[in-house]
């Protein structure tokens, strides 16, 4: 399928009853609660880390929330970026592979999974 699906899982179900950015959402969440010194505080990655840490600074709109002091981003890597609709494939390619598409509620199936299911 070629996507994880933790963090960035996106679909019109997603989009209604969910977070199509999780993953963001989450290292930002991390920060705040590191609750360290955000002064010396450097986020970094190479590859897709790196590409990571740009969608992390350019989140709403670059917003500088004082979670950190500097990025080190070596060698960026980024996956093709897909619209909510381009994405809906992936979903309802999980959806089948998991037995959920009989749900009612796709989405709540999908989240009623264990990890080794997904």
């Amino acid at each position: 399928m070629g996507i994880v699906p933790y963090g960035f899982l996106a679909s019109a179900e997603v989009v209604e009853d969910g977070s199509p950015n999780n993953g963001i959402k989450d290292s930002i969440k991390v920060l705040e609660w590191f609750g360290g010194d955000p002064n010396h505080v450097v986020v970094g990655g190479s590859n897709a880390g790196a590409g990571f840490i740009t969608l992390l600074l350019t989140t709403y709109g670059g917003r500088n929330d004082g979670l950190f002091y500097a990025t080190a981003a070596g060698s960026q890597s980024f996956a093709a970026t897909n619209t909510i609709n381009q994405s809906q494939f992936a979903y309802d390619n999980l959806v089948i592979r998991t037995s959920c598409a009989s749900s009612t509620n796709t989405l709540n199936c999908l989240r009623n999974l264990d990890a080794g299911t997904l």
